[in-house]
């Protein structure tokens, strides 16, 4: 039986260049840059074809007398591996100390030409190095990227982890000079490789390119489009059914192609299939299988991550309980069909990324977890034996659950039980130097104290009585701020507490009614009201997406996110201001959902636009706005820095237009008309962006904040003028505008008041939401303080102006721990009804009487 002439999972190298289709353009752009620079970055999805594109297109493009290519891996370690390549290049002995830069000299004087060193999947120093080998490597990199070198260097990467970067670019300014983004392919291009390909395997197609167009739109994702190495796997199941029929395949027809069907999912059909011919083969040469023994088998070739790493065969050994026969037979069989290949001398790995990721979709929690634990202390025990650092208490905290159930070598138990005891040892320590500090600072603590707050006591008890004879005359500005004075002196004592109480329930009640709604089971991240404003949805840390009826409370609906991934949350919600009955929603692990009610909120309909990774905590929340004047347009973005555009229409679901990748984690984001879009980073940078009928971000301006931007709220006036507010953790609120014909300009800054910490808490200043009415005349802000400020926002001569104090609705005063931090506001359509979410567990609805509020906000000052 013929071999199949289709690369399957395998890359192109530089005999394959005949057939090698459709990346003319991205060879000549990374040919290009190799003349301008000496670092260049290639990034893209996983089966996007970087590999190829170096191996085959780039190496082609080059005479062989400027052309010496040196690939490296990381393996254990990437700076040992470069050492190692250097030296199996070099023709003479390479001393022992000699750095990079050295050997990259000595080998120039050896071979004369020019030296390209390659770091392919560059994404495992990121996702498995720790800091010191990044730090090193980094640090050989600066060392060789000199005017005098002859080497030339290409980072080759998954896109997904181009955010881990950014923290290197102090040591390598250049490190994003020259990046070339390899994108999905366009359909024409994918049809000149089905042909060429086929062609120069001397394979005919029964219709020539009618035959292709079938093979595309049986591989076509609506989301994703056509991805190469499904394509080349579909191709070689071609190949393979053709052979069923005649040993000599020379064409292709229509009914082969219909017959082999459409497969939605290539690679998991893939190895499903050869899972269960493998179980067989091994069953009938005599061998028992454990339970999951091949998954298990499989797992230990891919990261924590989901992104495949090569496993020596006597690491398996070690790390698992099966006979060495067994797992002998077992590699043979794996590398027999394609799912490993062997690298080195009993050095193994998956043959591509694809296949790392539905072998993580089957991985268990229970194996995850212990594998990210091993991991570790894989990882710290390396970087004890350079500097003799032992596991701290906050990572044996994490390991104890499972510590009888780790499959470690002695010399690690070893370092785990040096651990322990330092541990133990430390507690004794502290506990007895603690007792000895408490019992001298209490004595010297309570004199001190009781004087200061006799003091505060007195003073907060006059300006509570003043307050309250304010409040009385309906004075309620002035109340205000002597009650807030008043609290901010004496906190924490009980009748007092419960005396400024009763005056900050009299100043909400008189502009507000307020609803506590209760249900969620943590932290409410998201509140969003439906355009009709009859309901509004809220989702939190506890999975749940609650969908409530307005002014009465009533809960409508739930649904629980992580019913797909447990620990899943909801990181943001946002309906569809064009459809009521749409709500998009995303979770704190790169997942983005669209909830639709078929007439009733009860029958939920789900689509799900981008599936979760396995990242915990807030490792990749992501942000969702809904294009204002153009329906059926959404924008997610995460801390990962990808920020995806969506679109569709009446019939057709949501789908992926385009995608740009930024070095940034976001944290804040909002969509205004005519494709402007505000992002805000963990590193306190607003980008004004423009986004195109294709999908593509073109950033207009950057404006530097002092720290994290949280949140972000826009207002477009009849002339499509946008006015903009931004704030975050540096404690003030500002603003700015965007001209439909000019550049963004930032305009100025209020300072937002933090009465419900101690002075010189870190956490006190920080704003984490923004809502606007739909009036555009008032803006409400929430933060770590505990309280909600309302701004009345006016216009004096085209100039925008704000209360220069916003009003404070109060959430939860006499709390002054996290539990009162306000984490979500939306306002209700056509109104100035507000909803506000909070660390508490509760949603609070509050009712406004209008003219008594800006009545109050115009005594304060500033607006109109």
């Amino acid at each position: 039986m013929q071999h199949s002439p289709f690369k399957f999972l395998n890359a192109y190298e530089k005999a394959d260049g005949e057939r090698f289709f459709g990346r003319e353009d991205e060879v000549e752009q990374l040919y290009q840059m190799t003349y301008q620079s000496s670092l260049m970055l290639v990034y893209g999805q996983s089966g996007s074809g970087k590999t190829s594109l170096i191996r085959c297109g780039l190496a082609n493009r080059f005479d062989a007398t400027d052309w010496f290519d040196i690939y490296i891996r990381r393996g254990d370690n990437i700076n040992r591996a470069l050492d190692q390549a250097l030296r199996n290049a070099s023709l003479d002995t390479v001393p022992a100390g000699t750095s990079p830069a050295e050997a990259v000299d000595a080998l120039y004087s050896d071979r004369l030409r020019p030296i390209y060193l390659i770091f392919d999947q560059f994404e495992e120093l990121l996702i498995l190095g720790d800091r010191q080998e990044q730090q090193t490597f980094f640090q050989n990199i600066a060392a060789l990227l000199t005017p005098a070198s002859h080497c030339k260097i290409i980072l080759v990467m998954r896109e997904e982890f181009i955010a881990r970067l950014y923290p290197w670019e102090k040591i390598i300014p250049t490190l994003f000079n020259k990046r070339l983004r390899l994108e999905t392919m366009s359909r024409d291009n994918l049809l000149r490789v089905i042909t060429g390909t086929v062609a120069a395997a001397n394979i005919s197609l029964q219709s020539g390119e009618a035959t292709a167009e079938k093979i595309l739109d049986y591989l076509s994702d609506p989301r994703s489009g056509v991805q190469l190495t499904y394509l080349q796997v579909y191709l070689d199941k071609l190949y393979r059914e053709a052979q069923k029929q005649s040993a000599t395949v020379t064409q292709f027809s229509n009914r082969l192609v219909e017959d082999t069907g459409r497969l939605d999912d290539v690679m998991a059909d893939f190895l499903e299939e050869q899972r269960g011919e493998i179980e067989a083969a091994l069953q009938a040469d005599g061998f028992e299988l454990p339970e999951e023994a091949l998954q298990i088998l499989l797992e230990q070739f891919i990261t924590p991550e989901g992104t495949k790493q090569p496993m020596a065969k006597t690491a398996l050994q070690k790390n698992l309980s099966f006979d060495t026969p067994l797992i002998d037979a077992a590699l043979g069989q794996l590398e027999a069909r394609r799912i490993l290949r062997n690298t080195e001398e009993d050095v193994f790995e998956l043959s591509h990324d694809a296949l790392a990721g539905h072998i993580a979709q089957q991985r268990s929690p229970e194996r995850l977890w212990l594998q990210e634990i091993v991991q570790l202390i894989k990882t710290r025990y390396a970087a004890y034996q350079q500097t003799g650092d032992l596991l701290t208490a906050n990572e044996l905290k994490r390991i104890t659950p499972f510590r009888d159930r780790l499959s470690l070598t002695l010399e690690e138990r070893e370092f785990l039980k040096k651990s322990y005891f330092r541990q133990f040892r430390n507690r004794l320590l502290y506990a007895a130097i603690g007792l000895v500090i408490v019992i001298v600072g209490l004595a010297l603590l309570y004199t001190q104290f009781r004087l200061k707050d006799q003091e505060k006591q007195t003073m907060a008890l006059g300006d509570a009585a003043n307050a309250q004879r304010l409040v009385q005359r309906r004075n309620f500005s002035q109340a205000e701020i002597l009650a807030l004075k008043a609290y901010q002196r004496n906190r924490d004592t009980q009748n007092d507490r419960l005396h400024l109480q009763h005056i900050f329930e009299a100043l909400d009640m008189t502009f507000w009614k307020q609803q506590r709604l209760e249900g969620h089971d943590g932290y409410v991240n998201a509140v969003s009201v439906s355009p009709d404003g009859r309901s509004f949805a809220s989702g939190g840390e506890d999975g749940v997406i609650k969908i409530w009826q307005w002014r009465n409370g009533n809960d409508l609906a739930n649904w629980r996110i992580n019913q797909f991934q447990a620990g899943a949350s909801i990181h943001s919600l946002a309906f569809d201001p064009h459809q009521g009955n749409v709500l998009a929603a995303g979770d704190n692990r790169g997942g983005v959902y669209l909830l639709r009610n078929r007439g009733e909120w009860q029958k939920l309909a789900v689509d799900t636009l981008a599936s979760p990774g396995r990242d915990g905590g807030a490792a990749n929340g992501q942000l969702l706005a809904f294009s204002p004047d153009i329906p059926y347009r959404l924008i997610s973005a995460g801390r990962d820095g990808v920020v995806r555009f969506w679109k569709g229409n009446e019939t057709d679901p949501y789908r992926l237009a385009g995608q740009e990748t930024f070095t940034e984690a976001f944290h804040a984001l909002a969509y205004g008309s005519r494709g402007r879009v505000v992002l805000g980073d963990q590193e306190g940078t607003v980008h004004f962006c423009r986004l195109d009928a294709e999908g593509r971000f073109q950033v207009q301006q950057r404006i530097k904040e002092p720290g994290r931007v949280n949140a972000i709220a826009l207002k477009e006036d009849d002339r499509q003028q946008m006015q903009m507010f931004w704030a975050g953790n540096w404690g003030s609120l500002a603003y700015g505008e965007w001209p439909a014909d000019a550049a963004p300009q930032r305009r100025g800054e209020l300072s937002h008041g933090h009465f419900f910490y101690e002075d010189g808490d870190s956490l006190a200043g920080y704003v984490n939401t923004l809502a606007l009415n739909t009036a555009g005349n008032l803006l409400a802000s929430g933060g770590n303080d505990h309280s909600i400020q309302l701004w009345n926002i006016g216009e004096a001569e085209g100039n925008l102006q704000l209360t220069p104090r916003g009003f404070y609705l109060l959430q939860n005063p006499q709390d002054p721990r996290k539990h009162g931090w306000i984490l979500s506001l939306g306002f209700l359509p056509g109104g100035n009804d507000l909803v506000a979410g909070s660390a508490d567990h509760t949603v609070k609805a509050w009712i406004l009487d209008p003219e008594a509020l800006v009545q109050a906000l115009k005594e304060q000052g500033g607006g109109n």
